[in-house]
């Protein structure tokens, strides 16, 4: 079962682009109105300088709203896709063990689950998806830096 594309990094790219994009745009319909309200003031100005103070803050409310929230996110899940699409791949066999609690890795909030892999037990980090794994099963991984790509089950006799 395959859990991450690599048309998500594209889609992620493309997202974050056009985040951007919005926020260039909006940026310069502030300044267009900003530069209009200043340039069309008569003498009596008070109430084309308490709109333009009232865009101003709402711009600025804005953009920190945006580069904390929105685009923040967004530049976190591309930064964590192109990290796990250019490491290199682990093909293993893994016994499940358990799922511990979510964690935050790369900044994206992730599942945990651990493995026995090699007589060793090992955390691995899922992105997304839903999959069900039963305790004890012996699963084939593919793991791209901690984060678990794809999942197969694998039978008995590739394990004799």
């Amino acid at each position: 079962m395959i859990l991450i594309r690599e048309e998500e990094r594209e889609n992620a790219e493309k997202r974050k682009n056009r985040l951007l994009a919005v926020y260039i745009v909006v940026a310069c319909l502030y300044v267009a109105a900003a530069l209009l309200l200043l340039f069309l003031s008569p003498d009596g100005y008070k109430p084309y300088m308490v709109v333009t103070i009232v865009i101003s803050i709402a711009f600025g409310f804005y953009s920190v709203f945006f580069f904390s929230v929105q685009y923040d996110c967004v530049v976190k899940k591309y930064r964590l896709l192109n990290k796990v699409f250019s490491a290199l791949p682990e093909r293993e066999y893994g016994v499940f063990v358990k799922e511990t609690e979510p964690l935050t890795y790369e900044g994206v909030e992730m599942r945990v689950l651990r493995f026995n892999v090699l007589g060793n037990e090992r955390d691995i980090h899922l992105f997304k998806g839903e999959l069900s794994l039963r305790e004890g099963e012996k699963y084939l991984l593919e793991i791209h830096a901690g984060v678990l790509v794809e999942a197969g089950e694998c039978d008995e006799k590739a394990f004799s």
